[in-house]
């Protein structure tokens, strides 16, 4: 199943840990990373850690170290999560290989505001609703808010209006966040009580391939600061967060058309679509992630476990230039199995910059919280009452950003309720994870002293 290529695939990712579901899939496989994590040697690819000035793709690229190691290897393929114009102006001098989307093509239909025009001429069943600008914006209860300038993905920027506190704690993040940034264009759309969900795509030459639709795990204040915020994405549980038939068939209508649409413009490979839906089984899109999601690499390896192709494999050969024949409908069948596994992420929850100062390992462990063994991904699980802490676990005595990931947290079990509230077992799981991570805040003083920026 692996590619063969004449050369080497580079991940870039602020954790290693990140790019990590290929790793099997092509030959000469390693990651450039921006952080350094506990599970890294355990990864088994070789793993360069830079000194980035920022944690995103273009500043690693950037980063001395890890330009004299791609200097090393001969135009390597450069596998991202996502690329910018930044990003390309340095894959360009450098005379590297881009797999993924170029800015000028991917975009578009990243951007909030541009979506919604661009889903009316695909024909998508966009949600009613309206774009202005925030100074015209009244009060208004039963919308969703949606700042269009706000690019970051996950639910950032994003506001169910249901009350007047709802109403307040978004116009104050706007009066706050308005000082940092430009903040100028909001979609106003009717909420939808409803299943936050998404479901991923790829776009081949032989036709669009999707997966299933997934519940997504949103707003747990075990996880994250959520600050008034709404849809704050954390996870998925592919495991107790089934869909219908009739959803499966009504998601993949709308990502096909949008596919199809895409591929017009010259866009390939993989995208996500998040999705609501709704009591009667109505199946709507919010917004399209043009590039890879927080679904990977943990959904790679739920399909590998099921003896699917991945859609990993299909972005790869559709950027790495190797002639592949695609049999579309019988993957597509495949693809539809249903999926089993969840992933949740943990943060920073202290409000400042904290440092770690309790010790804890990467790895799987009991339910019980007690560690069994290394293992950093879901073919590592041996039953449901394992779970596996990994992605960028932090070492002891570093240094986290208010709301800066503490790690990913892998099960083969369901771990929310029918309300897509974490179960009590896995609040309290998360509680003692947390605690034993001893998150020390960090002085005003000891901050300026150490140049930790928050």
């Amino acid at each position: 199943m692996k590619i063969q290529i004449d050369g080497s695939v580079v991940g870039v990712g602020v954790t290693a840990w990140a790019r990590s579901g290929i790793a099997g899939l092509v030959s000469n496989f390693s990651v450039v990373a921006g952080k350094a994590a506990q599970e890294n040697s355990q990864l088994g690819f070789p793993v360069i850690v830079g000194k980035p000035k920022k944690q995103n793709t273009s500043s690693i690229l950037r980063d001395p170290v890890v330009q004299k190691y791609l200097q090393l290897l001969n135009k390597p393929y450069i596998f991202v999560y996502k690329s910018t114009k930044q990003v390309e102006a340095t894959v360009d001098k450098l005379g590297l290989r881009l797999i993924g989307n170029r800015s000028g093509i991917r975009d578009a239909y990243e951007d909030k505001r541009q979506f919604r025009v661009i889903g009316k001429e695909a024909g998508l069943p966009m949600i009613e609703g309206e774009t202005i600008k925030i100074a015209d914006l009244k009060p208004r209860l039963g919308v969703v808010l949606q700042l269009t300038d706000y690019s970051r993905g996950g639910g950032v920027g994003t506001w169910f209006i249901k009350t007047k506190e709802d109403w307040d704690k978004f116009d104050e993040f706007v009066k706050r966040r308005g000082k940092q940034r430009q903040l100028e264009w909001v979609n106003v759309t009717r909420l939808i009580e409803g299943t936050a969900a998404s479901i991923t795509v790829c776009v081949t030459k032989y036709g669009v391939l999707t997966g299933v639709v997934q519940g997504q795990i949103i707003d747990q204040p075990e996880l994250a600061a959520l600050a008034g915020r709404s849809g704050v994405w954390l996870g998925h549980d592919w495991s107790g967060q089934g869909f219908s038939a009739l959803v499966q068939e009504r998601a993949e209508k709308i990502v096909i058309r949008l596919g199809e649409y895409m591929a017009k413009k010259g866009y390939r490979g993989i995208f996500g679509v998040d999705l609501v839906v709704d009591q009667d089984e109505g199946t709507w899109p919010i917004e399209c992630n043009s590039r890879y999601t927080g679904a990977f690499p943990t959904y790679t390896w739920a399909s590998i476990k099921n003896g699917e192709t991945p859609l990993d494999y299909w972005h790869l050969l559709e950027f790495m230039g190797v002639p592949y024949e695609l049999d579309i409908e019988k993957v597509q069948q495949q693809n539809r199995q249903p999926k089993s596994g969840a992933q949740i992420l943990m943060h920073n929850l202290e409000g400042t910059s904290a440092r770690v100062t309790g010790e804890i390992k990467a790895g799987v462990y009991s339910l019980k919280g007690e560690y069994v063994r290394q293992g950093w991904n879901l073919l590592h699980l041996q039953g449901e009452d394992e779970f596996v802490l990994t992605d960028g676990v932090p070492l002891q005595g570093q240094a986290l950003k208010p709301a800066e990931r503490l790690g990913r947290l892998l099960f083969n079990r369901a771990i929310v309720d029918e309300t897509g509230r974490l179960l009590p077992e896995i609040r309290d799981l998360v509680g003692n994870l947390y605690q034993r991570f001893n998150l020390q805040r960090i002085s005003k003083l000891e901050r300026l002293r150490e140049n930790i920026v928050e």
